[in-house]
C-alpha cells in the first residue's frame, strides 16, 4: 500500500499518554498512513504500549534508542525511516482533535503547491476544559488558507506549530532537525526549510491538541520562552550573518534575537544568576533598549 503520510511520534517516558496520541493518528479518515514511534530511551512502559497497539495495526512501527538522545535526534530517525509523501510530527503527549486533519492539510498542500501546511492548535491542561487558540494568541485571524512569508513566521514566532511537511522537499534539501538544540528545534527546522524556498500555508481551523504539563517531551511549561537556550540563539545569529538573507528577514531575525535574549535575561534574574544576566546585557546592548521600551510603555499615562 502506498503511504501518503508518515506520522512521526518521538516518545520519552510517555506511557500515560502515548496510546491517545497513536489512536488519534490511526483514527484519521486518511487510512494510507504509517505511525512511527521513536522510543527515546524511556524508563517506563512506553515501548510495551506501542508494541501492543502495533500487534493490532500493522501501520504502527516502533523504533528505539537505547539511551535518551533528545527530540531532535528522535525526529531525525523518524525522518530517515519515513515512507510517506508527507511528514506529520505528533508529540507523544499531544493528539489530533479532528479525524480529517491530515486529509484536509494534505489537500491544501496539493491544491496550493505548499511544502509546509499548519493549522491552529488548541492548548490545554489536564483537568481543565478551557482551550487556548494559538492563532488567537498570536493575532492570526484568517478564514481561508493563507501563504505566509519568513517575516510573518519569525515575527509571530510560529515555531510552536505542528505542520505537515512535503517529504520530497526535506529530502531534496537534506534538512534535518539540529540535534545540538534542546529547545526551539522546531522553529529552527522550519526556518531552515523556508530559507531554502519552502512555501508555508496556514489553515484556519484547529486540528491539533497541545498538552501543557510538567512531564511533556520538552518539559512544555507555558512560559517556555524564559528557558530558550543559548545554543538556539547562537545558531540563529549564525543564520543572521548569512549575506544572502533578505533585508526584512534580517530585521525580523534581529528582533527575534533581542526578544530571546531578553527572556534569557529575565530567567537569569529569577534564578539569581546576576553575573550571567550582566553578561547577556554586555553581549546584547539591544536588550537594554527593549527593557526601557517595556518600562515606559507600562508607566505611560492612558
Amino acid at each position: 500500500m502506498h503511504t501518503r503520510v508518515s506520522v512521526i511520534v518521538p516518545a520519552w517516558n510517555a506511557e500515560r499518554t502515548i496510546e491517545q496520541a497513536i489512536r488519534s493518528a490511526l483514527g484519521q479518515t486518511l487510512k494510507d498512513l504509517e505511525v512511527i514511534v521513536i522510543d527515546d530511551g524511556s524508563k517506563d512502559g512506553t515501548a510495551d504500549v506501542v508494541r501492543r497497539i502495533a500487534a493490532e495495526d500493522e501501520r504502527v512501527r516502533l523504533l528505539q534508542n537505547e539511551v535518551n538522545r533528545g527530540p531532535s535526534a528522535a525526529r531525525n530517525l523518524g525522518l530517515r525511516e519515513a515512507r510517506g509523501d508527507w511528514i506529520a510530527i505528533l508529540d507523544a503527549d499531544d493528539f489530533f482533535i479532528r479525524e480529517d486533519r491530515l486529509e484536509r492539510l494534505i489537500a491544501i498542500g496539493e491544491e496550493y503547491g505548499a511544502d509546509i501546511v499548519a493549522d491552529d492548535i488548541y492548548q490545554f491542561k489536564d483537568g481543565d476544559t478551557r482551550c487556548l487558540s494559538m492563532f488567537k494568541e498570536r493575532g492570526i485571524n484568517i478564514n481561508y488558507p493563507l501563504e505566509i512569508n519568513l517575516d510573518f513566521f519569525i515575527g509571530r514566532d510560529l515555531g510552536y506549530f505542528k505542520p505537515i511537511f512535503r517529504a520530497k522537499f526535506i529530502k531534496d534539501k537534506s534538512i534535518e532537525y539540529n540535534e545540538n538544540l534542546i529547545i526551539r528545534e522546531d522553529f529552527v527546522f522550519i526556518l531552515e526549510l523556508m530559507l531554502n524556498g519552502a512555501n508555508f500555508f496556514l489553515y484556519p481551523e484547529a486540528g491539533y491538541a497541545y498538552r501543557r504539563h510538567q512531564e511533556s517531551i520538552q518539559v512544555k511549561i507555558y512560559n517556555e520562552k524564559e528557558t530558550i537556550n543559548k545554543e538556539s540563539i547562537e545558531y540563529i545569529k549564525d543564520i543572521l550573518n548569512n549575506p544572502k538573507i533578505d533585508k526584512n528577514v534580517r530585521k525580523s531575525l534581529a528582533r527575534y534575537i533581542i526578544l530571546a535574549e531578553y527572556y534569557r535575561f529575565v530567567s537569569m534574574i529569577k534564578r539569581k544568576k546576576f553575573l550571567d544576566s550582566i553578561t547577556i546585557i554586555k553581549e546584547n546592548p539591544g536588550v537594554i533598549s527593549f527593557i526601557l521600551k517595556r518600562v515606559f510603555k507600562k508607566i505611560k499615562p492612558k
